[in-house]
């Protein structure tokens, strides 16, 4: 099966997110569905929820933060997910952290991307394949 441009743009999204999670960073989330939804798609690791983590970071600053320093937030791409996002980065760096954007930006790129995270898995299933195929395309990183 030949792979369109978004398509491949939309898978190295994807890998390069799995990568970052196998490698340490903790991925920021707006809720449980948005977890839930990017877990079906193979995206495993170390998630927090935003108001968790926001939270805690009030209440303990740098010590919320402990041993991990590089963090994913993957918010909704409205505006009320553009300001969390801005609130929690702005507490991740204030404190130390690293906030990697590559995924946020690659995603923010492709046409049609869904605006909101939980609808991801809807939206690939509509677009491209079913999410058990797109899970294991992700998990494949020698190809497509």
């Amino acid at each position: 099966m030949k792979l369109s441009e978004k398509q491949v743009k939309l898978l190295e999204a994807f890998r390069r997110l799995r990568f970052l999670l196998r490698t340490g960073s903790i991925l920021i989330v707006e809720g449980a569905r948005d977890k839930a939804a990017l877990e079906s798609l193979g995206v495993e690791g170390r998630y927090m929820y935003a108001s968790t983590f926001i939270s805690k970071v009030m209440n303990d600053g740098e010590k919320a933060l402990g041993s991990w320093r590089s963090f994913i937030i993957l918010t909704d791409f409205d505006r009320e997910g553009g300001k969390l996002h801005s609130t929690i980065k702005t507490l991740i760096i204030q404190y130390g952290g690293h906030v990697d954007e590559t995924v946020r930006n690659m995603l923010a790129l492709i046409e049609g991307f869904p605006r909101q995270i939980q609808g991801v898995a809807h939206w690939i299933e509509r677009n491209f394949c079913d999410v058990e195929r797109f899970s294991m395309m992700v998990k494949n990183e020698g190809g497509y």
